[in-house]
Protein backbone atom coordinates (compact mmCIF):
# COMPACT_ATOMS: atom_id res chain seq x y z
CA UNK A 1 0.00 0.00 0.00
CA UNK A 2 1.59 3.38 -1.06
CA UNK A 3 0.16 6.35 0.36
CA UNK A 4 2.05 9.58 -1.53
CA UNK A 5 0.43 13.00 -1.99
CA UNK A 6 1.14 14.78 -5.14
CA UNK A 7 3.42 16.90 -3.99
CA UNK A 8 4.97 18.43 -0.32
CA UNK A 9 2.67 18.93 1.83
CA UNK A 10 -0.50 18.35 -0.47
CA UNK A 11 -3.76 16.27 0.34
CA UNK A 12 -4.13 12.66 -0.79
CA UNK A 13 -7.42 11.28 -1.94
CA UNK A 14 -7.79 7.49 -0.92
CA UNK A 15 -10.01 5.27 -2.90
CA UNK A 16 -12.91 5.96 -0.74
CA UNK A 17 -12.86 9.41 -2.37
CA UNK A 18 -12.04 11.20 1.00
CA UNK A 19 -8.98 13.80 1.34
CA UNK A 20 -6.85 13.86 4.23
CA UNK A 21 -4.02 15.94 5.51
CA UNK A 22 -2.58 13.36 7.42
CA UNK A 23 -2.30 9.94 8.55
CA UNK A 24 -3.74 7.92 11.14
CA UNK A 25 -3.97 4.60 12.12
CA UNK A 26 -7.84 4.94 11.20
CA UNK A 27 -6.80 6.22 7.62
CA UNK A 28 -4.41 3.72 7.06
CA UNK A 29 -7.13 0.85 8.09
CA UNK A 30 -10.05 2.06 5.93
CA UNK A 31 -7.42 2.59 2.77
CA UNK A 32 -6.29 -1.10 3.41
CA UNK A 33 -10.22 -2.00 3.19
CA UNK A 34 -11.13 0.15 0.59
CA UNK A 35 -8.24 -1.62 -1.47
CA UNK A 36 -9.82 -5.15 -0.12
CA UNK A 37 -13.57 -3.64 -1.28
CA UNK A 38 -12.32 -2.72 -4.53
CA UNK A 39 -10.81 -6.36 -5.46
CA UNK A 40 -7.08 -4.24 -5.73
CA UNK A 41 -6.18 -6.02 -2.83
CA UNK A 42 -6.22 -9.79 -1.87
CA UNK A 43 -7.68 -10.36 1.73
CA UNK A 44 -4.68 -12.63 3.44
CA UNK A 45 -4.31 -13.18 7.04
CA UNK A 46 -1.57 -14.94 6.89
CA UNK A 47 0.16 -12.08 4.82
CA UNK A 48 1.32 -8.74 6.55
CA UNK A 49 0.96 -5.53 4.36
CA UNK A 50 3.09 -2.80 3.89
CA UNK A 51 2.62 0.75 4.28
CA UNK A 52 5.05 2.84 3.03
CA UNK A 53 4.14 6.52 2.93
CA UNK A 54 6.19 9.85 1.63
CA UNK A 55 7.47 11.13 4.68
CA UNK A 56 6.84 14.64 4.73
CA UNK A 57 3.12 13.44 5.02
CA UNK A 58 1.87 14.17 8.68
CA UNK A 59 1.71 11.49 10.81
CA UNK A 60 0.89 12.79 14.51
CA UNK A 61 -0.33 9.56 16.44
CA UNK A 62 -0.90 6.24 16.41
CA UNK A 63 -3.22 4.32 18.48
CA UNK A 64 -0.32 1.58 19.33
CA UNK A 65 2.01 4.76 20.50
CA UNK A 66 -0.19 7.30 21.96
CA UNK A 67 1.06 10.96 22.01
CA UNK A 68 3.69 10.06 19.80
CA UNK A 69 4.05 10.94 15.98
CA UNK A 70 6.18 10.24 13.06
CA UNK A 71 9.90 11.12 13.24
CA UNK A 72 9.31 12.42 16.86
CA UNK A 73 8.97 9.23 18.60
CA UNK A 74 8.85 6.74 15.79
CA UNK A 75 10.47 5.52 12.52
CA UNK A 76 7.78 2.92 11.41
CA UNK A 77 5.50 0.92 13.35
CA UNK A 78 3.34 -2.30 13.42
CA UNK A 79 -0.27 -3.39 14.35
CA UNK A 80 -3.44 -5.05 13.42
CA UNK A 81 -7.44 -4.70 13.03
CA UNK A 82 -10.10 -7.21 12.83
CA UNK A 83 -12.04 -6.99 9.43
CA UNK A 84 -16.03 -6.99 9.83
CA UNK A 85 -16.10 -10.50 9.53
CA UNK A 86 -13.09 -10.85 11.98
CA UNK A 87 -10.46 -11.64 10.27
CA UNK A 88 -7.27 -10.23 11.55
CA UNK A 89 -5.35 -8.28 9.32
CA UNK A 90 -1.68 -7.73 10.00
CA UNK A 91 0.40 -4.09 8.43
CA UNK A 92 3.22 -2.06 9.19
CA UNK A 93 3.90 1.52 8.77
CA UNK A 94 7.27 3.23 7.23
CA UNK A 95 7.55 6.50 5.75
CA UNK A 96 10.70 7.51 3.20
CA UNK A 97 12.74 9.77 5.45
CA UNK A 98 14.07 11.28 2.27
CA UNK A 99 11.17 13.75 2.11
CA UNK A 100 11.82 14.83 5.66
CA UNK A 101 14.24 17.93 6.39
CA UNK A 102 17.20 17.51 8.52
CA UNK A 103 15.62 19.18 11.81
CA UNK A 104 12.45 16.86 11.15
CA UNK A 105 14.29 13.39 11.27
CA UNK A 106 13.79 13.49 15.46
CA UNK A 107 14.88 10.19 16.25
CA UNK A 108 15.05 8.55 12.62
CA UNK A 109 18.34 11.21 12.59
CA UNK A 110 20.18 7.46 13.69
CA UNK A 111 19.94 6.49 10.29
CA UNK A 112 21.12 9.33 8.75
CA UNK A 113 24.55 8.27 8.05
CA UNK A 114 23.65 4.94 7.16
CA UNK A 115 23.70 4.41 3.39
CA UNK A 116 24.58 1.34 1.81
CA UNK A 117 23.11 2.24 -1.54
CA UNK A 118 23.39 6.08 -1.51
CA UNK A 119 19.96 7.02 -1.22
CA UNK A 120 18.90 7.94 2.47
CA UNK A 121 15.48 7.43 2.54
CA UNK A 122 15.10 3.69 0.73
CA UNK A 123 18.00 3.06 2.95
CA UNK A 124 16.15 3.88 6.02
CA UNK A 125 13.12 2.52 5.03
CA UNK A 126 14.72 -0.85 4.38
CA UNK A 127 15.85 -1.27 7.96
CA UNK A 128 12.76 0.50 9.02
CA UNK A 129 10.95 -2.59 7.03
CA UNK A 130 13.51 -5.47 8.36
CA UNK A 131 12.72 -4.32 11.76
CA UNK A 132 9.33 -4.24 11.99
CA UNK A 133 8.30 -7.33 9.77
CA UNK A 134 10.66 -9.53 12.04
CA UNK A 135 8.66 -7.88 15.38
CA UNK A 136 5.44 -8.41 13.36
CA UNK A 137 5.87 -12.62 12.15
CA UNK A 138 7.35 -13.24 16.29
CA UNK A 139 4.01 -11.82 17.63
CA UNK A 140 1.37 -10.12 15.60
CA UNK A 141 -0.36 -8.36 18.48
CA UNK A 142 2.82 -6.88 20.51
CA UNK A 143 5.38 -8.85 19.20
CA UNK A 144 7.71 -10.69 21.49
CA UNK A 145 9.31 -8.47 24.65
CA UNK A 146 12.05 -9.73 26.70
CA UNK A 147 11.02 -10.46 30.58
CA UNK A 148 13.50 -7.66 31.88
CA UNK A 149 12.13 -4.42 29.96
CA UNK A 150 9.13 -4.96 28.11
CA UNK A 151 11.12 -4.15 24.75
CA UNK A 152 10.23 -6.19 21.86
CA UNK A 153 13.15 -8.01 20.00
CA UNK A 154 13.53 -5.87 17.46
CA UNK A 155 13.69 -2.47 20.03
CA UNK A 156 16.54 -4.57 21.90
CA UNK A 157 18.46 -3.68 19.04
CA UNK A 158 17.76 -0.67 17.77
CA UNK A 159 20.29 1.28 16.08
CA UNK A 160 23.04 -1.31 16.47
CA UNK A 161 23.67 -3.18 13.04
CA UNK A 162 26.79 -5.21 13.75
CA UNK A 163 30.25 -4.64 14.61
CA UNK A 164 31.59 -4.14 11.62
CA UNK A 165 29.03 -1.63 10.81
CA UNK A 166 28.95 0.44 14.26
CA UNK A 167 32.50 0.65 13.91
CA UNK A 168 32.45 2.28 10.44
CA UNK A 169 34.46 -0.35 8.44
CA UNK A 170 31.41 -0.56 6.31
CA UNK A 171 27.91 0.67 5.32
CA UNK A 172 26.07 -2.67 5.25
CA UNK A 173 25.73 -5.99 6.86
CA UNK A 174 23.38 -7.64 4.50
CA UNK A 175 23.67 -8.60 0.60
CA UNK A 176 21.02 -9.96 -0.95
CA UNK A 177 21.37 -11.01 -4.74
CA UNK A 178 24.06 -8.67 -5.19
CA UNK A 179 23.07 -5.56 -3.09
CA UNK A 180 23.87 -3.86 0.07
CA UNK A 181 21.65 -3.49 2.98
CA UNK A 182 22.04 -2.17 6.09
CA UNK A 183 19.88 -3.82 8.47
CA UNK A 184 19.35 -3.43 12.46
CA UNK A 185 19.91 -6.46 14.77
CA UNK A 186 17.18 -8.87 16.33
CA UNK A 187 17.41 -9.97 19.60
CA UNK A 188 18.21 -13.41 20.11
CA UNK A 189 17.75 -14.69 23.86
CA UNK A 190 20.63 -16.12 24.85
CA UNK A 191 22.97 -14.78 22.31
CA UNK A 192 21.95 -10.85 22.00
CA UNK A 193 21.62 -9.03 18.95
CA UNK A 194 22.08 -10.55 15.91
CA UNK A 195 21.25 -10.82 12.19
Amino acid sequence: VNIYPAARGSAIKLDNGQTYSELSDDIIQSAIVSLFNSGRLPVDTSGIYAVMFRGDFAYPNSNKLPGSGWLSDWCGFHQNFALTDGRLIKYFVAGDLNFATSSELGTCAQLLSQTANGNFGADAMASVYAHEVAELVTDYNQAWSSNVDSKENGDLCQWKFGDDADNGLKNWNVNLNGRHFLLQEMYLPGVGCVL
